[in-house]
C-alpha cells in the first residue's frame, strides 16, 4: 500500500517492555527519512512511568536510568544518538481527546497521524481505539502492547 503523504506525526504511547525496544527502530527510520525523503516527521513518546529496578531485567533501560521517566530517557537517548527530534510526555491520557494533544503538530500541509500503542492494559487500549475511531484526520493505529503474561 502506498501512503500519499510526505508528512507524518507519530505518537507512541508506552515505552516499557515493548515500546522501549521500538523507539530506536523508529528513530533510525526517521533519520533515514530525513536524509532521503522530503517531508516533515514528528515523533512523540508518552509514558507516565519511571524506571524501576525490576524494569532492568526485561526492558531497554540501564541502572543510570533508575528514577527517571521512561519517555524522557528514551527520547533523549535515541534522539541524540540518531540526530532526530523526539518529544516526550509524562502525563497519562485519560480520554481519547487527550490523545490528540500528544501528537506532534505539523503546519506544512496534509499529515498522516500514526498512533502506536505499546501498553500493558486494556483501559489505555480502549482510549487509543476511541481516538482512532473519533479522529477527523487520517490516522493509522498500531497496537503492539502486551500484558504481563499474555498478548492481550
Amino acid at each position: 500500500m502506498i501512503i500519499p503523504y510526505s508528512n507524518f506525526s507519530i505518537l507512541q504511547v508506552g515505552c516499557g517492555g515493548t515500546g522501549g525496544y521500538l523507539v530506536p527502530k523508529i528513530a533510525r527510520l526517521l533519520m533515514t527519512l530525513q536524509k532521503y525523503r522530503d517531508g516533515w516527521q514528528g515523533y512523540n513518546i508518552v509514558d507516565f512511568d519511571v524506571v524501576e529496578e525490576i524494569n532492568l531485567y526485561r526492558q531497554n533501560f540501564v541502572k543510570a536510568d533508575l528514577g527517571l521517566y521512561k519517555s524522557e530517557v528514551m527520547a533523549k537517548r535515541y534522539g541524540s544518538h540518531f540526530g532526530v527530534a523526539i518529544g516526550s510526555g509524562t502525563e497519562k491520557a485519560e480520554s481519547w481527546e487527550e490523545i490528540f494533544n500528544f501528537f506532534p503538530e505539523c503546519n506544512s500541509g496534509p499529515v498522516c497521524r500514526i498512533l502506536i500503542g505499546c501498553v500493558d492494559n486494556n483501559r489505555a487500549r480502549k482510549v487509543m481505539h476511541e481516538a482512532f475511531i473519533n479522529s477527523d484526520k487520517p490516522i493509522i493505529y498500531i497496537d503492539s502492547g502486551n500484558g504481563k503474561y499474555t498478548g492481550r
